[in-house]
């Protein structure tokens, strides 16, 4: 490891010699929506991709939170002038860490229900943009200097050019929550199901066709978009997401968050960067998926279903789909699947996985004590997730065939029968 990284570090110095026109501008969201076309040409040179990035999803998570956000541009010339081009992008928002510590951080990706933090770099300049904007952090007199980084790349060369460059600075990296997430290679092969599943999944479809003409379509107009939304909305709310003890959960009871979305998907949509496929019966919606795309990369944000069709599975028939359309694209080479489950019902149709984590980091060499609170404030919250996690994967499980077991024994002691104590 320590030759990779010292490899990782010569590299980084021989590239930033062979690029040394690259300039970072410290920018606002108004002044990154106005570089459409430099963005757009930034994004077919990316070496990820990142929807979560796009101008107009950042200026709404501005607009609906109300708190300060920072956008790094990294550009090929000694100056920001009219002909340079985009070299990279990267947002922060300053805000408390996840914890709760009152010590301000820059905090990526810039909204709680973005699904992806990694910076959108040209793929050619990946060593020399990443070194000028840690250093771009560590000189800016307004900004904190910790950083705490959601879902970004940890492998592939976005993962590996993150390291080598922290490492080069004398970063020291507190990596936290590794996670694999689904993904579609369109280009793949479909993953092959067994047959008792798909018969499973035809007989959901027949009963659902049952109450009426079963159809799938897709909104791509903003007004369509906008009118799609509102029933995903209000279908969300109608499930567990809106009910009980995890009333805040949906969307739609969440005034800023609401206000969030209604900016944010009809604006994408306006550039062609939003859709959302319904799955109907006899009219009316029973699931909607919302899809975000970016360059050649879609990226399932949202779905909703109605949990009384449950039985019927509509989300899963609407996944089904939908992977066949992503399948079918031509536009498309990947689908990330924002789900950072990796054995939900998602893996179980794509065979592809993006490996993500978390990060916290102080842009100065070594440590210090504020660096200390927040990767550890990071880190016991990560280990209590899991460990909640763990315990209910164990013993939920468990609790459940002893209640069923104990009404079991209830209805035949109802009946005046006798059940053996296993």
């Amino acid at each position: 490891m320590a030759r990779a990284l010292g490899s990782g570090r010569a590299a980084l110095v021989r590239c930033a010699t062979a690029h040394p026109a690259v300039s970072i501008e410290l920018a606002t969201c108004e002044r990154f929506a106005a570089l459409e076309s430099e963005w757009r040409d930034l994004v077919r040179r990316a070496a990820v991709t990142n929807a979560f990035l796009e101008p107009a999803l950042v200026c709404a998570a501005a607009a609906c939170s109300g708190r300060a956000i920072h956008v790094l541009l990294a550009w090929e010339a000694a100056s920001c002038c009219a002909d340079a081009r985009l070299l990279g992008a990267w947002a922060f928002l300053v805000c408390r860490p996840s914890s709760g510590l009152p010590i301000p951080v820059l905090t990526s990706p810039v909204h709680d229900h973005a699904a992806l933090g990694t910076p959108v770099i040209d793929g050619a300049f990946l060593l020399p943009v990443l070194d000028r904007f840690l250093k771009a952090i560590r000189d800016a007199p307004d900004l904190p200097k910790i950083v705490e980084l959601h879902a970004v790349h940890r492998a592939g060369p976005m993962g590996k050019a993150l390291q080598m460059a922290c490492h080069a600075l004398d970063i020291r990296v507190f990596h936290l929550d590794p996670r694999r997430r689904p993904c579609l290679d369109a280009a793949a092969p479909a993953v092959p199901m067994s047959r008792s599943r798909a018969k499973a999944l035809r007989q959901k479809r027949r009963r659902l066709a049952e109450e009426g003409a079963v159809c799938l379509s897709q909104s791509t107009r903003p007004d369509d978009v906008a009118a799609d939304l509102e029933a995903f909305l209000a279908l969300e709310a109608a499930g567990w997401k809106g009910r009980g003890t995890r009333r805040g959960q949906a969307i739609l009871r969440t005034p800023n968050l609401a206000a969030f979305f209604r900016a944010a998907v009809p604006a994408l949509s306006a550039s062609g960067l939003a859709s959302i496929s319904t799955l109907s019966v006899a009219g009316r919606p029973v699931a909607l998926q919302l899809v975000l795309t970016s360059g050649r990369t879609a990226f399932t944000w949202k779905t909703a279903y109605d949990e009384t069709r449950r039985a019927c599975g509509p989300g899963l028939l609407l996944l089904e789909d939908v992977t066949a359309s992503f399948q079918a694209s031509r536009t498309l080479d990947l689908a990330d699947s924002c789900n950072h489950r990796d054995d939900g019902y998602m893996a179980e149709f794509w065979s592809g996985r993006v490996d993500v984590g978390d990060a916290v980091f102080d842009v100065r060499p070594g440590r210090s004590p504020a660096l200390c609170l927040v990767a550890g404030g990071a880190l016991m919250q990560w280990r209590l997730k899991s460990l909640a996690r763990a315990l209910k994967a164990r013993w939920l499980p468990r609790l459940r065939h002893i209640w069923l077991r104990a009404a079991k024994i209830g209805r035949a002691k109802a009946a005046g029968r006798e059940m053996p104590v296993p």
